[in-house]
């Protein structure tokens, strides 16, 4: 597997889990506002997911059962136990963090992946920094 290939895959992988997780913190979001920026986003990471798809040609990338389940596990769990707007927040915006670092990881470990790959890359950080900054409207 080349850098190229690894990038993307790593892409793929994480922007499949965030919009499992975005998509059942959406079901647990109280105020419409958040809902709303929760839609927005998810519409967002799923355009990317199918970037990344797109660029692999279109293979599901490969390890993502434990992952997928792992997010769904736990983001249910946490929401199931308290469900307010910060708490909500709160869990996305560790999910953004997460995403803003395992894909400048993945960038920096890959140096030789294409331009394609990059700018994909680049769009997830800047996605994920949107979305981090409107979340902290919801912290309380």
């Amino acid at each position: 597997m080349n850098d190229n290939q690894r990038l993307l895959r790593e892409s793929a992988m994480g922007l499949r889990c965030a919009c499992e997780s975005i998509a059942i913190a959406k079901k647990y979001a109280r105020d419409k506002k958040m809902r709303d920026t929760l839609s927005k986003y998810l519409t967002e990471h799923r355009s990317l997911y199918e970037r990344a798809r797109t660029l692999l040609g279109h293979s599901y990338p490969k390890g993502t059962a434990m992952p997928l389940l792992m997010t769904k596990v736990h983001t249910g769990i946490s929401l199931s136990l308290r469900n307010d707007s910060p708490r909500v927040a709160d869990l996305m915006l560790n999910g953004c963090n997460m995403g803003m670092k395992s894909v400048a990881s993945a960038k920096n470990k890959n140096p030789a992946a294409t331009a394609e790959a990059i700018t994909v890359a680049n769009e997830i950080i800047r996605t994920e920094e949107a979305m981090h900054r409107e979340m902290l409207k919801f912290v309380r």
